[in-house]
C-alpha cells in the first residue's frame, strides 16, 4: 500500500493504526511502557504519531494499551492536538483529555485511578518526545 504507514511495534492491533502519508510532513513517534522490567506485563502502554508541518500539528494518533483487553484509541486527545504546537502544557491537556472517560480494568499491580494518572503521565511525556524529535529534524 503506497503512502500509507501501519504501526505495529509494541501495540498487539489488528491492522496497526493507518496513516495516510501522502501529503510532506514531518513523522515522528514515541511508544511508552510502564513496567517493572522489560519483560514485565506493562501496566500502561501509550503510542503517539505526529504528523506535523513546520511545528504545527496536522494529523495525530493516539493509543493506549494495557489498559483494557485491546488497546484504545483516544481520539478526543488527537482533535486537541490538531492545529497545535507540541508544548508541556498541550501534551498535559491532551493526556488528560484521552483517560478522561476510558474504562481501566483491574490490576493486580495498581488500582484504576492510579494507574489512570500513570496513563496520562505516560502519554504526556510521549508526545512531548515525538514532538521534540520532529521538531529536531
Amino acid at each position: 500500500m503506497q503512502g500509507v504507514i501501519v504501526l505495529r511495534g509494541g501495540i498487539p492491533w489488528p491492522g496497526g493504526l493507518e496513516v495516510d502519508v501522502t501529503a510532506a510532513l514531518c513523522w515522528s513517534a514515541s511508544y511508552l511502557k510502564c513496567a517493572a522490567t522489560g519483560n514485565d506485563y506493562g501496566l500502561v502502554n501509550v503510542c503517539v504519531l505526529l504528523g506535523l508541518d513546520k511545528g504545527t500539528v496536522k494529523k495525530a494518533r493516539v493509543a493506549l494499551g494495557a489498559i483494557g483487553t485491546l488497546p484504545v484509541r483516544c481520539p478526543e486527545a488527537e482533535k486537541f492536538l490538531l492545529r497545535k504546537t507540541i508544548s508541556e502544557d498541550t501534551a498535559r491537556k491532551a493526556a488528560l483529555l484521552a483517560v478522561a472517560d476510558i474504562e481501566m480494568r483491574a490490576h493486580m499491580r495498581a488500582d484504576r485511578e492510579y494507574r489512570r494518572k500513570l496513563a496520562a503521565a505516560w502519554l504526556s511525556r510521549a508526545i512531548c518526545a515525538a514532538g521534540k524529535d520532529a521538531s529536531a529534524r
